[in-house]
C-alpha cells in the first residue's frame, strides 16, 4: 500500500515524524509536508495563484513550500493518482467540532476525498514529547484497518484520548456543532490595535459520548466520519417546499 503523509505543523514537526515511523507497518510511506507551519490554513491552496517550490530530500520525503492542500495536490500529480490513502497529522492540539473548518490537517483530507482516496486526520492533546501518541496511534490505526472502516466517500477524523484521563477505548462519534459558543476578538492590553481570537466553549455536552468533544473529554479516542460537502438534502427539500408555497 502506498501512503501519502502530510500535516499542517510542518515537515520537521514531532507529530508527523512519529506517525511516519508508525505507518511503516502498513505500507510504503511518502511524506509530502509543508516547508513551514500552516496551521489554520483550512483547505486553502497557493498553486492557483503562484507556482510552488518542492524540495525532494530523498525517494520518500518532499518539503512543499505551500499549504497542506498543496502537498496533496502535488503528491497526487507526482504519482498520477497511483496511491492508496492520505494520512494527515498528527496535529499538536485537537481538531474537533467546528475546528475542522479551520484546520489545515483536515483540509488535506478534504483534498484527498476530491481524489476519492481513503483519508485519516489525526490530532491529539498538546504534546512536548511523542510518548502518548506513540502509544495510542497504533491502537486506533489497527482498529480502522482491522474493521475496514476506511473509505473514499468520507475521511475519518481521529482525536486521540486525553493523557490525563484513564483510557477507555475507541468510540465512533458525531461531530459536535458549537452553536452556543463564541469566537471573539480580544484586545491585547499591552499592544496598541492588536487582537487575538478567543474561543468560549460550551460545556453542557460533556456527558454525551456520541459527540467527539465529549468522548475525548471522558477518556476515549474519537473517530468521526466527515464527508466532502456540507450539502444536506433536507435543507434543499425545505427550500423547494418554501418556493412551492410562494408560487401558488
Amino acid at each position: 500500500m502506498r501512503i501519502i503523509l502530510t500535516n499542517d505543523d510542518g515537515f520537521d514537526a514531532l507529530g508527523i515524524n512519529t506517525v511516519k515511523e508508525i505507518l511503516q507497518k502498513y505500507g510504503e510511506v511518502y511524506t509530502f509536508a509543508p516547508l513551514h507551519p500552516q496551521s489554520g490554513k483550512s483547505a486553502g491552496f497557493t498553486t492557483y495563484r503562484k507556482p510552488i517550490q518542492v524540495y525532494q530530500q530523498d525517494k520518500y520525503n518532499f518539503k512543499v513550500d505551500g499549504t497542506p492542500v498543496d502537498c496533496v495536490l502535488f503528491a497526487n500529480a507526482y504519482f498520477q493518482g497511483d496511491y492508496d490513502m492520505v494520512v494527515s497529522g498528527c496535529n499538536n492540539g485537537y481538531n474537533m467540532s467546528n475546528d475542522l473548518m479551520y484546520s489545515g490537517t483536515c483540509g488535506a483530507c478534504f483534498q484527498g476525498l476530491v481524489f476519492n482516496k481513503k483519508c485519516v486526520a489525526l490530532s491529539a492533546p498538546y504534546f512536548d514529547d511523542n510518548q502518548h501518541i506513540k502509544k495510542y496511534i497504533p491502537i486506533v490505526l489497527d482498529y480502522l484497518f482491522d474493521n475496514d472502516l476506511l473509505s473514499g466517500e468520507y475521511y475519518l477524523n481521529v482525536s486521540i484520548n486525553r493523557a490525563d484521563v484513564e483510557y477507555k477505548g475507541i468510540l465512533l462519534t458525531k461531530l459536535h456543532e458549537r452553536y452556543r459558543s463564541n469566537y471573539t476578538l480580544t484586545k491585547l492590553t499591552d499592544q496598541q490595535d492588536t487582537y487575538v481570537v478567543k474561543h468560549i466553549h460550551d460545556d453542557d455536552i460533556l456527558d454525551n459520548n456520541e459527540l467527539d468533544v465529549s468522548a475525548v473529554h471522558n477518556g476515549y479516542i474519537s473517530v468521526t466520519p466527515v464527508s466532502l460537502t456540507p450539502f444536506k438534502p433536507q435543507d434543499y427539500d425545505k427550500i423547494v417546499s418554501k418556493l412551492a408555497k410562494t408560487r401558488k
